[in-house]
């Protein structure tokens, strides 16, 4: 499992993903998000917490309008800065005996 993270690192550090990816992954965040919001118990739960900071839904909007801003250059840019291998922790999960 880790080569496949470590692959998926490298290919962000070593170049922008492709743009019309991001878009789609912009959309689709935003869109989920909405398609959830399909019973009052939905909506109550996920929108709870941003109220329940802010006292209204800005902080949902500014999730939202950050997100569609992200750029691919961007997602590189920390990559590079961020998915780096002398900062990574890894936690290994095992079952008791």
């Amino acid at each position: 499992m880790l080569g496949a993270v470590d692959e998926t690192v490298a290919k962000f550090r070593a170049a922008p993903p492709d743009a019309a990816k991001l878009a789609d992954l912009q959309r689709r965040l935003r869109y989920g998000f909405l398609m959830g919001l399909q019973t009052p118990e939905a909506v109550a739960g996920r929108v709870a917490q941003f109220v329940s900071l802010s006292g209204d839904l800005g902080g949902l909007d500014r999730l939202y309008a950050t997100y569609a801003a992200i750029t691919p250059d961007d997602v590189h840019a920390a990559a590079e800065q961020y998915l780096r291998t002398e900062r990574r922790t890894v936690g290994v999960l095992r079952s008791r005996p």
